[in-house]
């Protein structure tokens, strides 16, 4: 079920820039039928794009079993959620003001082969004005959705991309966390402030070490550096690390457990621990990510047609349950936890 995550995170890169290349584009449009429940504190909306990549937002299938069309807008992504994003807050009852949205991620992606789960990722810092030059942030804002649809899962992902728009304008309407208030040419750099007060993201070569709480992790204080590393038989891709303490002997002793610790650093790498064992933990554009197994919605829909037929794979799709399965994830240091951003393939 794991892959190596260094090499999911640049084939996630690569596929969708040939599928860009290789298929032909479709446009997604937001739905012109979503109104808001409630009023916003805002009638205008702007938007700053920040994502890693900007040449398309997600990919569509196509209708055949592997072929893929990029989802991409008609213009400029900040100026399509901007336009819509105002309108949907001047529809609804609204105060004057202005919400930012330094935009980190919008990627919608379709079902892969025969699954027909669907998944939409919002990423956004949001900061509010009354009509003042001066913003203040009222949360960072990381939302993933999943849909599970046997009829058309590719068009609850488009209106997916909808409706975490409404909820990025419900969120941006809470009261702000401080009174800390920003310049429109800060707001984007926020981020960066935010990581560099965390010893683990400035530190270049961290201590080997079992590092028991988020704050250790954080703060890099270990607990234990005397633990033995066993390498076993790679499982589809990805090889598999255990560690163990050290008996009084040098030998080894019981295994290390996400009961002991939340994460471990062996002198080369990060490793997460997590009910199934560790993941490795690698940095890409200074944060880190980890695969590992979260609560979500399955897919049986090929195995239950095939002993029950079309009506199998139906009742497979209705099921709403939601399971352990595999996901990319990146740890939130602001809210010390780990988000879902993608689902592992």
């Amino acid at each position: 079920m794991k892959q190596h995550l260094f090499g999911l995170l640049a084939l996630f890169t690569l596929f969708s820039t040939a599928q860009a290349r290789s298929s032909r584009e479709q446009i997604w449009v937001p739905d012109s039928n979503l109104l808001l429940a409630s009023g916003v504190a805002f009638d205008h909306v702007r938007v700053i794009d920040a994502r890693d990549t900007r040449t398309h937002i997600g990919w569509i299938k196509t209708g055949s079993m592997y072929k893929y069309s990029s989802l991409t807008t008609a213009d400029s992504l900040h100026l399509v959620i901007g336009r819509y994003a105002t309108k949907l807050a001047q529809v609804a009852r609204h105060r004057q003001g202005e919400l930012v949205v330094v935009l980190r991620s919008f990627w919608l992606e379709d079902k892969k082969a025969t699954e027909e789960i669907g998944t939409a990722h919002l990423r956004a810092d949001l900061f509010r004005s009354n009509g003042t030059p001066d913003y203040r942030h009222v949360r960072s804002l990381d939302t993933f959705y999943e849909t599970k649809n046997g009829w058309d899962v590719t068009a609850a992902v488009k209106r997916m991309g909808s409706t975490s728009i409404a909820d990025m304008l419900y969120a941006g309407s809470e009261n702000p966390l401080s009174e800390e208030t920003y310049s429109l040419a800060e707001l984007s750099g926020r981020q960066t402030a935010a990581l560099d007060r965390w010893p683990v993201y400035t530190t270049e070569n961290p201590p080997k070490g079992v590092y028991r709480t988020v704050d250790d992790f954080l703060n890099l204080r270990r607990s234990d550096s005397t633990f033995i590393v066993k390498l076993g038989e790679p499982l589809r891709g990805e090889a598999e690390y255990t560690f163990h303490y050290k008996n009084t002997d040098g030998r080894r002793g019981d295994e290390i457990t996400m009961s002991d610790c939340f994460a471990l650093y062996d002198g080369r790498m990060w490793h997460l621990a997590h009910r199934e064992g560790f993941s490795r933990m690698p940095q890409q554009a200074r944060e880190f990510y980890a695969l590992q197994p979260l609560r979500g919605l399955i897919d049986e829909s090929s195995a239950n047609a095939m002993h029950g037929g079309f009506l199998g794979g139906l009742i497979a799709n209705a099921d709403q349950s939601k399971h352990y399965t595999w996901y990319v994830t990146r740890f939130d240091p602001e809210y010390r936890r780990f988000v879902p951003v993608k689902r592992s393939r």
